[in-house]
């Protein structure tokens, strides 16, 4: 689902901007971000906090949106709990090790950065609907039974409400993201993570 959101969404922002000039290139910072997602299956509950600093382009218009493209670095603390200890399989070595490890939880650290396209379209004076995808590589710290630890990637896709006042903009909306690394290294099972975002951003001159 995650990744068919991400490529459907990254599609169609492309196309608009076949008839796109834009206004400028470089990024400047723009504010941070504050997400809180949770993903809890039969198997493992999997918590995140996560924080972002944004870095927005100038923007172009297109057929009634507004678009830009951003980078985001970004640190995610992991709360991780295996839920299934049989999910380690006997043949695995350390197995009962890992069992124990894993059914008391484990918490690390996610460090990354991820280019992101968004599009804008204006509600009201003052509100936007905002959507946004974006792709990234990133540090895992730790290993659980279904991540190994080391360099994998990250997909990302927001939608929600985001409001112009005098002291900035505020956003709030739902997230989902998917961390995996492509089968570079055992276990890839993945994490499928979802929540609430709140951004707060002003672009400083």
């Amino acid at each position: 689902m995650m990744r068919l959101l991400h490529s459907i969404l990254l599609i169609v922002i492309f196309n608009f901007t076949t008839s796109a000039q834009a206004d400028g290139f470089l990024p400047e910072f723009s504010g941070v971000s504050l997400s809180f997602l949770e993903s809890s299956n039969s198997n493992y509950e999997h918590d995140t906090s996560a924080l972002r600093v944004h870095f927005n382009s100038l923007s172009w218009q297109v057929k009634g949106w507004d678009l830009h493209w951003a980078l985001e670095p970004n640190i995610n603390w992991y709360e991780h709990e295996l839920s299934n200890p049989l999910y380690i399989k006997e043949d695995e070595t350390d197995y009962l090790d890992r069992r124990e490890k894993f059914t008391e939880g484990v918490d690390f650290i996610l460090a990354g950065m991820e280019g992101v396209i968004i599009a804008r379209k204006k509600l009201s004076g003052r509100g936007n609907l905002e959507l946004s995808a974006g792709l990234g590589i990133a540090y895992l710290e730790e290993e659980s039974e279904r991540q190994a630890k080391g360099f994998t990637f990250t997909e990302t896709g927001r939608i929600g409400y985001s409001l112009n006042t005098s002291m900035g903009e505020f956003f709030l909306g739902y997230t989902i993201m998917h961390v995996s690394n492509a089968g570079l290294k055992n276990p890839n099972g993945g994490y499928d993570v979802s929540g609430v975002t709140i951004k707060i951003q002003k672009t400083l001159k």
